[in-house]
């Protein structure tokens, strides 16, 4: 659902491949399209820049947890729980190289 206002609160922020998909009872929050070559309307140009700029955040932040090479290929190891344990860890190291980052500019 596509609000032409401010962003909403809930509901994960995708790109327009995520079209139809319903993530529960959160809904999916998509940017607005052009339909019969019309240009957009400034309020869904702005939505859409404010939701491309919440989802940046998101997509830098999966790719530096993802630099981790066990987090980047196929984890092999079947046992119950054990992907997310893996992802919880590398979202933990992720965390401690922001606070570290800060750490280092700080001196």
């Amino acid at each position: 659902m596509n609000w032409p206002g401010a962003l909403p609160s809930a509901g994960p922020r995708c790109d327009s491949g995520f079209e139809g998909l319903e993530a529960g009872a959160a809904g999916v929050v998509t940017p607005w399209t052009r339909r019969n070559r019309r240009a957009l309307h400034w309020r869904h140009r702005r939505f859409n820049r404010l939701l491309a700029a919440r989802r940046i955040q998101v997509e830098h932040t999966l790719a530096s947890v993802k630099r981790l090479r066990i987090l980047r290929d196929e984890l092999r190891n079947r046992r119950p729980g054990m992907v997310d344990e893996v992802m919880a860890i590398g979202c933990t190291l992720h965390n401690f190289r922001c606070e570290r980052r800060q750490w280092v500019i700080a001196e």
